[in-house]
Formats: C-alpha cells, structure tokens, sequence
C-alpha cells in the first residue's frame, strides 16, 4: 500500500472522529445559515470550506467555476465570486441543477504563467462532481448521497497534484452542513413539515421505494408521465426529492396529469444494455382518484391522492404475464410523515396533538366528517374526501388555537382554477363548486363553526390576518419569485423576466396593478408601494 492511500486512510479515520467538531470558529454566534438569502430558484447551494492557506496578499475571498450546464463561465476564470456564509473561511454559490461539475479556487486569474508569483498564488479544487456519491463510491458515505444540496466541500490536504497546476490543485469531500462551521457525515433531520410548499397547480404525491431497488447505478427514485402539462422529454423522467425519511420520495405533479410511473431512475435501454437487470419501476398508476368501492382500504373512494404516498403491493404478482416484463402494482394511502401511512383518516388529528402537546386537538377528529352534508349546515354540496392543515392560530397559552385555516377537497372535483384576492394577497386552488369561492376554510373552536375564507375575512368579530402573512395561506399580490416574501427582489425578478435572462419565467403573480399583462409598470408599483407612494 503506498504513503499516500495510507494517509487518506489516516484522514478519514481522523475526519469520523471530529466530524462534529467546529472545523473554524464562528465569525459571530448570531450568524446562522437560517440567515443567507433563499437558494435561488432552480440551482442548488454549495457550501465550501476555504483553507487558511489560500488566503493571500492577492486575494480575500472564495471562487467558483463550471464550464458546462446554465450560466457557465468556461471563458471567465476563476468564474463567481462566492458569497460569504455564516462562519469564517465558508462561503456559498447557488448552482443551476444541470451542473455536473464544479472547480472551488481562491478568486485568483493565474493568467498565463508571465507573472509566477500570481501564479503561484493561485488555488483550486480538482474537478467536483456535483450530482451525488452512488454506493459505496466514498467510504464516508456507504449507502451513497441523494445529491450535495446544502452540502459543504472540505479540502483533503494530502490530496494535491493535478496535471499542469500540481501542487496548487486539490480534492477533497463533501459533508453535510450544519451551519457555524460545523459539518459532518450524518444528515441533518428533516421533518415532514419543514418540506417545501406544493407548486402552484400541483398535488404532492409520496413514494416508498423498496430497498432492493437502489444498486450501484442509482440512490433514487424518479417520476414519469406522459399526458397533462410539464411532461418528461424522456424516460426515465424527472429525479424525485427525497422526503423526511430513507426510502420515501416525492414530487409536485400537475393535477391534469392522469397516470404515473414510478422509477428506480435508471434507462435500462433494451435487453442488450448491462443495466436492463438493474432498471425497476411500477406498472402504470392512477393519479385520479379511487371510485367507491374501487380500492378495499377506500370502500367510499378517495377524492385525490394529494399528499398520499405510493406504496408496492405485496401480492402485486401477476402470472399472465412474463417473469422478465413483470412491474408492481402501488396503492396508495394517507402519509403521516416519519415513514409512517395508512388508511386512518382521523390520524391526523392525533399527529397534530403530538405536533402541539399544549394545545387540545382531540375535536379535530370530529374535522373530516363535519364536511359532509349532513353536517355541513346550511351549505350543501357534495363529500369532502381531502382534509390538509394549512395553519393553526394561537396568540396565547390558551389549550386551543383562536382559529385553524385548512382546505377539503370534494370528490369528482374539475381542473379549473380559481384566484381571489383577500386585501393584499392572492389565493389560488381548484374550483371545487359553485357554491364555494374556494376550497380554504376556517374552523374556529370557541364557536364549533367554519366559515369560509371569505366569511372569516370580512367577518367583523375574526382576524385572520396573521394565516396569511405566515405565508401559510396564499402569496402576496407581487410576490414574483414566489419566496413569500414581498420587497425590492420581486421588483428585479420581474425587470429581469421582462429583460429575457435564462432562469426567469412568468410565476403567475408578476401582474402586480392588475392589468392582466406583466410589464415594467408592475415593477415600478411594486417600488412606489414599498416606498409608500400613492398610486
């Protein structure tokens, strides 16, 4: 074994020891990463730990690089200038998703060698893969990385030399940050609350994949369809997000999408490709809704499968058809978060007691029943078959909340949709009846009543401002890269969609004074109403 694989051995060992260690102090025990600006939309955000050795007279600060995928530099070395994060010597980059490959320097232009002490001056990293560690590629993580988002690249001292630029070019790892300069190899907890919001249009549908799907060409699961909006170019579609836990994975489908496949996301090609064997996926999967006494766990159907997960059949075995063509049946069921689904409507309910153990949530089991018709006084309609939390308001100790926002969704609903502005926010859902402006409303305790969003918000005697400030319930009128929030970023968001820059498209809320068209003037309302001026 030579010098150098014994002391990688050495530095792993060392790294599994102090990995939880601060690796450099933080510049100020306020900074967090809960701090930095949110991760553009469609990049990932790549952290990188700066060796104090690569500071010097000629530079203070990190770079980043990358010659291939949205927004390349490949004619402007060292490329970005990273942004400073929340501990000293850690910056960050947001990075377009298409991007394969990274180079980390210290900010320097080496140039062509007529000046070697620049030259000399200048760093880098060796190539970085930016997708993922597959199994057992990195002994630091043997069941392999979903991808680096979030992640932080440490340099390997000992691993340097790299073509013309050898002693000034160095690998290293990724770890997974955990702010103020700390990092290591476990990943950090992830609850199914703090997932980011459904995109507009869409239901959130859940996977559980099985483990002997996962092999040494993939870690993942991924999603296809092939009718309704945002198909997939190609098989074997879209890579699905991973969720709270191991083995579940999600995406955001659009409603008028029909039926799905999920994937193992490998292209095994034909029978001739080595990775044929190794490509898995279900049979095709309704994303409809069942019809009463369609599906036995459901004898009185399932309106829609928003936020339910897919889980294999065990008896999924057909016969008639061929071993070598044989794909599961899924069926679906409630997901709780933490791994755990079922066909318990009421368990919700009992999560939420859990979720907030100093409020009394047991009258939220009587929450889904109270929509039918029977119950429902004074507004009838058909069964309501989807109950979400959207937000729960309590302004003191008190052992119940004020008022809870929610929405139900009715079975046999259509696809239109339908947006109503509430002082300064827009509410956008599907058109559920005739009857109802929305599917939102709002159930308040003290009076064992629910209104709709729009009773609550005009009512005299019910404040229901704080549900959509959260940005819980609906976004604000001009909230146009849709981080709800409402300041001067929605301004430039929308100067740069008008502009044509690559990465900015028409979110649905840029028509900020209402015209129905999305042009300079709604930026120029945007800032005359954040600077107070009348229009």
């Amino acid at each position: 074994m030579n010098t150098k694989k014994i002391l990688s051995i050495f530095l792993i060992a060392a790294m599994l020891i102090v990995l939880v260690i601060p690796s450099v102090s933080a510049s100020n025990d306020e900074n967090s990463q809960e701090t930095l600006p949110p991760v553009e939309i469609g990049c990932y955000r790549y952290f990188f730990l700066m060796p104090d050795d690569w500071y010097n007279e000629y530079t203070d600060t990190a770079g980043i690089y990358w010659w291939e995928g949205t927004n390349n530099c490949i004619y402007d070395w060292p490329g970005y200038k990273a942004h400073k994060a929340d501990a000293d010597n850690v910056y960050y980059y947001d990075v377009p998703k298409d991007v394969t490959t990274i180079i980390w320097n210290n900010y320097i232009d080496r140039g062509n060698g007529s000046n070697p002490e620049l030259y000399d001056k200048a760093i880098k990293t060796k190539d970085i893969n930016t997708e993922f560690y597959a199994v057992n590629e990195n002994e630091l993580y043997p069941n392999g990385t979903y991808d680096f988002d979030g992640m932080i690249f440490v340099v390997d001292p000992d691993d340097n030399g790299f073509n013309d630029f050898i002693e000034n070019t160095y690998g290293g790892n990724w770890f997974y940050y955990y702010g103020n300069g700390q990092y290591g190899t476990e990943k950090p907890n992830v609850t199914f609350d703090s997932l980011p919001e459904v995109e507009i249009g869409c239901y959130r549908y859940f996977f559980l994949m099985p483990d002997e799907w996962r092999n040494k060409y993939s870690n993942f699961a991924g999603i296809y369809w092939w009718d309704g909006n945002a198909t997939p170019d190609e098989w074997p579609g879209y890579k699905a997000h991973k969720a709270d836990v191991d083995n579940v994975y999600y995406y955001d489908v659009p409603r008028n999408v029909s039926t799905i496949i999920w994937n193992n996301f490998i292209d095994g090609g034909d029978k001739t490709d080595h990775r044929y064997d190794f490509a898995k996926q279900t049979s095709i999967i309704s994303s409809e809704y069942y019809e009463p006494g369609e599906n036995e766990n459901f004898p009185e159907g399932i309106g829609n499968f928003n936020r339910m997960i897919c889980v294999i059949d065990e008896d999924w075995y057909d016969p008639n058809i061929f071993v070598g063509n044989q794909k599961p049946s899924c069926s679906w069921y409630y997901y709780f978060g933490n791994g755990e689904y079922g066909t318990d409507v009421d368990k919700e309910a009992r999560v939420l007691k859990e979720l907030y153990p100093d409020n009394n949530y047991e009258y939220m089991t009587d929450i889904v029943p109270y929509f039918y018709p029977d119950r429902f006084e004074g507004k009838a309609g058909l069964p309501w078959h989807m109950y979400d939390t959207l937000y729960v308001h309590n302004v003191s100790t008190e052992i119940v909340p004020e008022y809870v926002v929610f929405e139900a969704c009715v079975g046999g609903a259509d696809q239109s949709f339908v947006t109503k502005q509430f002082g300064d926010y827009l509410v956008t859902h599907n058109e559920i009846h005739s009857l109802y402006e929305l599917s939102h409303f709002v159930y308040v305790p003290a009076e064992q009543k629910v209104y709709t969003l729009k009773e609550a918000f005009e009512s005299e005697n019910l404040d229901i401002s704080d549900a959509f400030e959260s940005g819980c319930v609906g976004r604000h009128r001009g909230d146009a890269n849709l981080d709800n929030a409402f300041n001067i970023k929605d301004a430039t968001y929308i100067q740069k969609f008008l502009a044509q820059i690559e990465g900015y498209k028409n979110t649905g809320f840029m028509d900020f004074d209402n015209t129905g068209n999305v042009n300079i003037k709604d930026a120029t309302a945007i800032q005359k109403k954040l600077a107070g001026i009348a229009e």
